[in-house]
């Protein structure tokens, strides 16, 4: 008879391009590596949240400073705690989850098929 329908590799559209691309069964996730992958990713949403907090009255007294310092020298300040949220957000790099580089994410569902019984989301064009 052949192989159940649900091992046969799947086309989909990508996203972008709506080129097809093949769906590789082979790099399934096990639940602990979502799990994993969950708990990594909140906690980096913790680790920014923190650095908002630490870095927004930061700036603030970083401005204050340079209304005071000579105009040659009043973005100064400001452009170090800037510096500094950017350094933090490359060492964090907040949606790169490793756990998930094996699954293609052109090969994820783009949307949600609807029902015909459900109401529409979208607005009506005039």
């Amino acid at each position: 008879m052949g192989k159940p329908s649900s091992l046969l590799p799947t086309t989909q559209p990508d996203r972008l391009t709506d080129e097809p691309v093949e769906e590789d069964t082979n790099h399934s996730l096990s639940r602990g590596q979502i799990l994993k992958a969950t708990l990594r990713f909140n906690l980096k949403l913790a680790l920014e949240g923190a650095k908002d907090l630490f870095l927004a009255p930061l700036s603030i007294a970083a401005a204050m400073l340079g209304l005071i310092l000579p105009s040659k020298r009043a973005a100064v300040p400001l452009k170090f705690v800037l510096r500094m949220g950017h350094r933090f957000d490359e060492v964090i790099n907040l949606y790169a989850i490793k756990e998930l580089d094996v699954v293609d994410p052109r090969a994820l569902p783009a949307t949600v098929e609807s029902s015909p019984d459900t109401e529409s989301t979208e607005l009506p064009t005039s």
